[in-house]
């Protein structure tokens, strides 16, 4: 009985295919809903639209309705299939989720099959429906990929499409191949070369990106500078306007066994073992307790040349970011 079943099925979902590739769309509505209509009680249960779709009408191979009407670019029909009106009203009820990624059993979604056959419209309707453009088959293949080894006319406008819209031409194959690479081993230079000129415009407004985000750094850098020897004029202005400090002359030195406090009218460096900063006897330099740099209370006096080996530190990390992002993508060139 389920054999029979499932032969019934099969036919029914043969008759919907050719009729997807005659692009009937009236005949197809009419037979949708007879097809559902005469579904055993045993597939009520698959009677959601993702089953509907991905079960009752698939092939053993997982092929279903919406990869035949992607494989046909039967633009109708795709939006049809995704359309809950439509569904609802042939009694499919359920959540169509995930539906612009149902894979056959080779893990080729809609827009692989769309790519696979150069259907410009099919795959500008997928895409706008937001299928994932850079999926992998079980080889590890993109739609880029298919359309890298189809020499079709329509080939480059759909690649033009896909790369529009955000798609990834430096995804490697199971073979370790780019869309690139592939389509210059296949003798497809018009589309090798798109997809070359491409890379180069992705990786040029990365380097600008990357020199956009240094020159953000730099001038927080200065505007930091500049705000920590702000923050030291003002504290010897506010001494000296308490009268709480005295003249040093330039050359006055720290010695390292003298006195716990040198006054000091201005900043003169930094002195091994003090610190600069306002306080109880004024401006000048405090020794430090622990004789190790700049005590936890004096951070607000820091001067700003302590911020320049930070900083210079910070831009080489970022550059040395940057330029092994860009280093660390496909050699195109190779492929030439």
């Amino acid at each position: 009985m389920a054999n029979a079943q499932d032969a019934a099925l099969a036919t029914r979902f043969n008759e919907l295919r050719t009729i997807i590739g005659e692009r009937n769309v009236s005949l197809f509505r009419e037979k949708f809903r007879e097809t559902v209509a005469a579904l055993p009680a045993s597939s009520v249960a698959f009677k959601s639209k993702r089953n509907m779709i991905k079960r009752c009408f698939a092939e053993a191979s997982g092929v279903n309705l919406l990869h035949a009407a992607a494989e046909s670019g039967s633009v109708e029909i795709i939006d049809l299939l995704l359309s809950d009106d439509f569904l609802a009203s042939a009694g499919v009820t359920g959540d169509t989720s995930g539906w612009l990624e149902n894979a056959d059993d080779d893990r080729r979604t809609p827009l692989h099959w769309a790519a696979w056959k150069c259907q410009i419209e099919a795959i500008k309707v997928l895409v706008a429906r937001g299928a994932r453009l850079d999926a992998k088959t079980l080889s590890g293949f993109t739609p880029l990929h298919y359309l890298a080894v189809r020499r079709s006319a329509n080939s480059i406008a759909a690649a033009k499409i896909l790369l529009d819209a955000g798609a990834s031409s430096s995804v490697e194959n199971g073979n370790a191949s780019t869309p690139e690479q592939l389509a210059r081993s296949m003798g497809h230079s018009e589309f090798a070369d798109l997809l070359h000129e491409h890379e180069e415009q992705v990786d040029k407004r990365q380097a600008a990106q990357l020199a956009r985000e240094e020159e953000i750094i730099k001038n927080q850098i200065r505007r930091d500078m500049l705000a920590a020897e702000a923050s030291n004029i003002s504290g010897v202005e506010a001494a000296q306007a308490k009268g709480t400090t005295r003249e040093t002359a330039p050359s006055e030195k720290v010695a390292a066994s003298s006195s716990d406090f040198v006054a000091s009218k201005s900043f003169q460096g930094r002195k091994e073992g003090y610190v600069f900063k306002t306080d109880a006897r004024g401006v000048g330099y405090y020794q430090d307790p622990e004789s190790k740099g700049v005590s936890s209370s004096s951070y607000a006096f820091l001067d700003s040349s302590l911020l320049l080996p930070a900083a210079i530190v910070f831009l080489g990390a970022s550059i040395l970011a940057g330029a092994y992002m860009l280093s660390a993508r496909p050699n195109r060139n190779a492929s030439k």
